[in-house]
């Protein structure tokens, strides 16, 4: 009986022996992530992530970092200077979060190892430098990363006998290369300061220029906003939602990387006429301006990016992620081409020529608020004395026709007016209670298409006819909607 228990202690100590060995073996971080290493001298000793620094980051007056180049940059006179790129236009929000990247590192402790050459820290030349005002230096020199390309070693200067293992996203992150130093957001600016000049081009064309004006909020409830002109090709509003959220897409764009940081040739890329170009002039309530642009090239390979200069620096080439940026937009996106919307309680009458006859739509508010329609003077019934309620009533139809005029607009901008008048094919004379006239006609250009005018004037532009002028009620073309007025007066 002795011995069965001796042999049952013996097996339970070999299974607990073999247990922990491979507890150790096959140790994976708290993280979800294997430490990356086939070597059992790459596990780290303590499985719990720690702060590697404490510093104040605004105390930071120097770095530097050697990669593949060496980067040297010094703090003074209130903001980052470089001695070691002179060329280069520093940023300094870039540096800026180069440093956090720096101060918020955090990693792995590798204690027990047999020697730095497994780590490829012996002789490592590639370190990153901080220097605080007061004289205190810390260094991080970078090793290897693990098989799986997950993490990298480093060590520290003045610490002892200690690896650090940190993920390889971290370790990126505080290698200097030049697109720490350049910005790299799009069109950012400061939120005190507002759009008011915006530009478009398409493969450098002209596509749109506008002027934008500040309109603070009236109420709390409502918030601030823009109005935006067209200044060219031609002179008209702007859809202001349509320009305003434009704006804030662009605003948001961050770039993806700094591509080719000595540039020599932009037509590589494409670059030489961009695709399309936005340029953006923000104002303060100073008066102070800031410019910001950005121009795109080709797409890359994978078609994922597109290759973009940013403030027309040719130096330097980054790419920008091409579901974060609209390419395909055009002219008629961006403007109000209604010729006429006005509230049709503004109205007293409305003179129509359509089809080579004309009609007259008269509208009458009562001091009680009553509103009363009348169609080539005769009454339009409104809903309370219509009886069947599963069909527009008389009036809904003869509303119906004044929206679809109102639809009346441009869907081609087109700047050149034509040198003679085609056939009129449709007129509306809006006469308002307040005694203004507003005239809106539409003049054969070809089949297809009609010129349209203001007030006797061109309107830059003209406007498909087969649906708006000759199509179905439901599609509110004016023809359809006449026809169903027509025959409910009858």
């Amino acid at each position: 009986m002795r011995n069965f228990k001796t042999t049952i202690i013996a097996v339970i100590c070999l299974l607990i022996t073999i247990g922990a060995f491979f507890a150790v073996k096959v140790f994976v971080l708290d993280d979800g992530k294997d430490n990356g290493g086939d070597n059992p001298s790459q596990t780290p000793s303590d499985k719990t992530k720690v702060e590697i620094f404490e510093f104040d980051k605004e105390k930071v007056v120097k770095i530097e970092s050697k990669n593949e180049e060496f980067f040297s940059l010094y703090y003074a006179d209130g903001k980052w200077n470089s001695k070691s790129h002179t060329e280069i236009e520093i940023y300094d929000s870039s540096v800026e979060s180069f440093i956090d990247d720096f101060c918020g590192l955090s990693g792995y402790i590798i204690k027990d190892y047999d020697s730095l050459d497994d780590f490829g820290l012996k002789d490592s030349s590639m370190y990153t430098t901080l220097t605080l005002e007061d004289g205190t230096v810390f260094t991080v020199r970078f090793g290897i990363t693990d098989n799986k390309e997950s993490y990298r070693y480093i060590t520290v200067d003045g610490v002892k006998d200690t690896i650090y293992s940190i993920s390889k996203l971290s370790a990126d992150s505080i290698i200097m290369t030049k697109k720490h130093l350049v910005r790299m957001e799009a069109l950012s600016f400061s939120s005190d300061y507002n759009p008011s000049y915006f530009i478009i081009k398409k493969g450098g064309e002209l596509m749109l220029s506008a002027q934008g004006v500040y309109v603070p909020a009236e109420t709390e409830d409502m918030k601030d906003t823009v109005k935006w002109t067209v200044t060219e090709p031609i002179e008209i509003a702007a859809n202001d939602d349509n320009m305003n959220n434009l704006v804030k897409s662009l605003r948001d764009v961050p770039l993806a990387s700094l591509y080719d940081g000595a540039c020599e040739d932009i037509s590589e890329y494409g670059l030489d006429k961009p695709t399309i170009e936005y340029s953006i002039v923000y104002s303060s309530s100073s008066g102070k301006k800031e410019s910001k642009s950005i121009a795109l090239g080709n797409k890359t390979k994978d078609s994922s990016q597109y290759y973009c200069i940013i403030d027309g620096n040719n130096s330097f080439i980054y790419t920008v992620n091409a579901s974060y940026i609209m390419v395909d937009i055009t002219l008629e996106d961006y403007i109000d081409g209604k010729l006429f919307y006005d509230m049709y309680t503004d109205l007293s009458t409305v003179n129509l020529t359509f089809g080579g006859k004309s009609h007259t739509m008269k509208f009458v508010f009562g001091e009680d608020k009553k509103e009363e329609r009348f169609f080539d003077g005769v009454f339009v019934h409104d809903e309370d004395s219509y009886q069947d309620e599963n069909l527009d009533t008389p009036e809904d139809k003869f509303n119906h026709l004044l929206a679809s005029m109102y639809l009346v607009g441009i869907t081609t901008v087109d700047s050149k007016a034509p040198t003679e008048k085609g056939e009129l094919l449709f007129k509306a004379e809006y006469k308002k209670i307040d005694g203004k006239v507003i005239t809106v006609e539409c003049y054969k250009r070809d089949d297809t298409t009609a010129y349209l005018y203001k007030n006797g004037e061109y309107f830059g532009g003209y406007m498909k006819t087969a649906e708006r002028l000759y199509g179905d009620y439901e599609d509110y073309g004016i023809k359809g909607a006449l026809e169903k007025v027509i025959d409910a007066m009858k």
